[in-house]
């Protein structure tokens, strides 16, 4: 049996976020039923194939998965089970809101045999929290996390932001600290971008609150953003955590095993409105729209808005990107598979020139960023291909 993970999509919010991309959507809770009944039709559209894998994690993302009812959780969960093999300490995860934490449903998260929270706390400075317009205050972080505890989750992630408008350093820096103080296994730290014409709502005190398309004066600038991530860098690991990705740092042994599969090009099958899959060389997707999408599955179709074959320039970018993120980097390529499109020389000439600046560390081909590398990844790619 081959090793699979399995994402599913639950893309339901109390409220959008103003940074927020990702396929959400708010004022939804109608749809609540229906979606869980289709996602689980979904699930069984795989399942005269689902005897070739054992699954080795899954991820319950959004959106914000907290906000279904422990009973649709339940249904959600066991049809999952019901469909796929589970390999022996699978690791399950779920996305969770701290506004949507309580003991009883706590405790019923581990009894539906979920082993790793992910807890969206962003920041633990009230100005930022509502830059950000999260529907939570600090106190319900600090409290959600201590239910979880309670409630015996030994591996939770807390998701960060930086680089939020009138964000400083020693306010950031006072954030890290607070969440250190709760004893996570696992921080996420991102840096605050705003995609193109999204519009971010930001407070005036004198004139209530404008909408206005985010520009650069907005942001923090890129300096003030790599010295955030350098205290990230330098407090964290004198904690003990290891900086394992670029934007995720551990306790040993406490990687996400899930997003592990990303980086390492492994194969994952996502369910769901806008669920990505990556299977057999090919990329899928799901329909975006939790509407279309129910009706798509009520009609026995398969809901899928996207497909493609990756070429062979795709799989080169991607195999770079991903494998540079980690700080295992990567040791070599394919260069028979890639021939014609990457010459050997020329590439190992350009890994020596951002050798010699100070962006990777290592010998020959066998590469990983530095801490000064990291923050340009981006466009250090670009470079190498």
């Amino acid at each position: 049996m081959k090793g699979l993970s399995v994402y599913f999509h639950i893309p339901f919010c109390k409220t959008r976020c103003r940074y927020c991309n990702f396929n959400s959507y708010s004022d939804l809770e109608f749809l609540f039923d229906d979606y869980a009944s289709a996602l689980r039709q979904d699930f069984y559209s795989f399942q005269h194939r689902s005897q070739e894998f054992l699954v080795q994690t899954v991820y319950l993302g959004g959106g914000t998965p907290s906000l279904l009812s422990l009973h649709l959780l339940e249904e959600i969960t066991k049809s999952l089970k019901g469909v796929f093999h589970l390999s022996p300490g699978c690791e399950v995860s779920i996305e969770v809101n701290p506004e949507t934490i309580y003991p009883n449903y706590a405790h019923g998260l581990q009894g539906l045999g979920i082993n790793r929270i992910s807890l969206g706390v962003q920041s633990f400075d009230p100005q930022v929290l509502r830059r950000l317009g999260r529907g939570h205050d600090v106190e319900q972080s600090i409290r959600s996390f201590q239910f979880l505890r309670r409630a015996g989750f030994d591996n939770i992630n807390i998701d960060l932001i930086f680089g939020v408008p009138g964000q400083s350093l020693p306010g950031w820096q006072r954030t890290l600290e607070s969440a250190l103080a709760l004893e996570p296994e696992h921080l996420s730290l991102y840096c605050l971008t705003i995609e193109k014409d999204l519009k971010f709502k930001t407070e005036q005190s004198y004139a209530g609150e404008l909408d206005q398309v985010l520009g650069e004066r907005y942001l923090v600038d890129e300096k003030t953003q790599m010295e955030m991530m350098q205290l990230s860098q330098a407090l964290l690991e004198r904690e003990g955590f290891q900086h394992y990705e670029i934007s995720n740092f551990c306790l040993p042994g406490f990687q996400c095993q899930h997003n592990l599969t990303y980086w390492r090009r492994g194969e994952y099958l996502g369910f769901g409105a806008g669920a990505h899959s990556f299977l057999e060389g090919k990329r899928f997707s799901r329909i975006e729209d939790p509407k279309r999408f129910i009706a798509a599955v009520k009609a026995g179709q398969l809901p899928l808005s996207f497909q493609e074959e990756l070429s062979p320039e795709q799989e080169l970018l991607e195999e770079i990107y991903l494998r540079l993120r980690t700080n295992s980097g990567f040791e070599g390529l394919d260069w028979l598979k890639y021939q014609g499109i990457l010459e050997r020389k020329q590439f190992l000439e350009k890994m020596e020139r951002l050798r010699e600046e100070g962006f990777v560390e290592g010998e020959g081909e066998k590469v990983c960023l530095t801490n000064k590398g990291r923050f340009l990844v981006d466009s250090l790619i670009l470079e190498l291909v």
